[in-house]
């Protein structure tokens, strides 16, 4: 008899992980925001919170998780009464499914809470833990000397294709001012090579200044400027990733300068731009 294989096709794997923690947080907490090139998951334990993913505002609440995929631009503020439990995880993955997962919000069923309370289970009785620098709060999983990676990323995956028999769910907030800062964004993103004022951009949505100013205060966390800066650098880490050099990059960004644009964009990144890995 001649056995016939049958290939496993790759349609998730995970590769590395970055960060692994528990954290709560009291009402008003603002964390404001961050861009990297993997993924991230944040799961709501107990709580309340706003979750700005680029120009998408979310309203999440007990058992809602998101999904940050790479270059975007997130944030969160707690607006619950009793502050908010969470739990994050990040990592770098490949495969078929995974732009399945862009721009994703889901509600778990009982089923999915399991599958990410078990790996939560799981790092609690295998794995040290290590309180944050930053935040007391934080409680970090030691990952690097005595976490089972492997383990880890059967959990990781356990969790993802659980998700992908799940229907996305609407959290989007919806009121006129995420309508303004979606728009806002919008704008921004699609003229990354030019030089927007503070008033070109209010102009351009007929609004005041300080209420676009509040507007990003809210929702963003930072001014505008500043957040239009981070667009700029998620657009330059593009532009890397295509074939484009440093030098070609900062012109076509309107940076003043190469070593200016490098500056920034190592502020942001944490990495040099020459260190960004082409295709």
């Amino acid at each position: 008899m001649r056995w016939k294989p049958y290939e496993v096709e790759k349609e998730i794997e995970v590769s590395e992980f970055y960060t692994v923690f528990t954290a709560n947080f009291e009402k008003g907490y603002c964390f404001g925001g961050e861009i990297h090139d993997f993924w991230e998951c944040l799961y709501v334990k107990r709580g309340e919170m706003n979750v700005c993913a680029d120009e998408r505002v979310y309203d999440l609440s007990s058992g809602d998780f998101i999904i940050h995929k790479p270059m975007e631009l997130h944030k969160f503020t707690v607006n619950g009464n009793n502050g908010a439990d969470i739990f994050v995880f990040s990592f770098s993955m490949s495969g078929s499914l995974i732009d399945t997962f862009k721009n994703k919000v889901f509600s778990l069923n009982k089923t999915q809470k399991n599958a990410v309370e078990n790996f939560l289970s799981y790092l609690t009785d295998n794995v040290n833990c290590s309180r944050g620098k930053r935040q007391t709060r934080y409680l970090y999983y030691d990952y690097r000397g005595n976490l089972n990676l492997s383990v880890a990323e059967a959990y990781v995956k356990q969790i993802l294709f659980s998700l992908l028999e799940a229907s996305e769910v609407n959290k989007a907030n919806t009121d006129r001012d995420a309508s303004v800062f979606f728009a806002a964004v919008k704008i921004y993103e699609n003229n990354a090579e030019r030089q927007l004022s503070v008033e070109n951009l209010a102009e351009e949505l007929h609004i005041s200044v300080s209420g676009l100013k509040r507007i990003f205060k809210k929702y963003a966390g930072m001014g505008v400027h500043k957040y239009g800066l981070k667009l700029k650098i998620r657009k330059a880490g593009e532009y890397l990733k295509s074939g484009k050099t440093v030098t070609e990059t900062a012109e076509m960004l309107g940076f003043s300068s190469q070593a200016y644009f490098s500056e920034a964009f190592k502020r942001e990144m944490g990495i040099n731009p020459s260190e960004i890995k082409k295709g």
